[in-house]
């Protein structure tokens, strides 16, 4: 059990992650697009 607890957590770490760096790469878009 505790083996797939360490894996659930380790996937919901680099689920969290991905989506924020999708979550900066699209507020950067908008910040640029801002100042054109």
């Amino acid at each position: 059990m505790k083996g797939v607890c360490v894996m659930i957590v380790i996937v919901i770490v680099n689920v969290m992650g991905l989506a924020l760096l999708n979550g900066g790469k699209h507020s950067y878009h908008y910040a640029t697009r801002a100042d054109i």
